[in-house]
C-alpha cells in the first residue's frame, strides 16, 4: 500500500469522526431546544398537532413511537416549525410522506 492510501485513509477516518461529532453536537442541542409535533393528531388524543415537548420525546408515546417511525420524524425543533410545515404541504416531500403514513396509522382519521 502506498504513503498516499495510508494517508487518504486516514483522512477519511478523521473526517468520519469529525463528521459524526458534529451530529453528535447538532442532535444534542436539538433535544435542548423544545420539540414540537407537527403530525396529525393521534387518536384518543395521545398526542395533539403542535404541542410542544421539553426535554425530548414524551414518553407515554413509547408504543406508538417504535410502531410508526414518522411520528418521531415529525416531532422537530421549535425553530424548524415554518420549515416543515411548509415542507409538510408539499406533497412529495418526505414530511409530506410522514404525515400521511401517520394518517394511515392512525386509522385514515385526519
Amino acid at each position: 500500500m502506498s504513503t498516499k492510501k495510508i494517508k487518504s485513509a486516514e483522512q477519511d477516518a478523521a473526517e468520519l469522526v469529525v463528521t459524526q461529532e458534529e451530529n453528535q453536537e447538532e442532535e444534542a442541542q436539538e433535544m435542548k431546544e423544545p420539540l414540537i409535533y407537527c403530525g396529525p393528531n393521534l387518536l384518543g388524543s395521545k398526542l395533539n398537532q403542535f404541542t410542544v415537548y421539553q426535554g425530548g420525546y414524551p414518553i407515554h408515546l413509547e408504543k406508538e413511537l417504535s410502531e410508526c417511525e414518522s411520528i418521531k420524524r415529525l416531532f422537530v425543533p421549535v425553530s424548524k416549525l415554518a420549515l416543515i410545515m411548509s415542507a409538510i404541504s408539499n406533497p412529495g416531500t418526505p414530511e409530506s410522506i410522514w404525515f400521511e403514513e401517520i394518517n394511515r396509522y392512525n386509522g385514515g382519521v385526519k
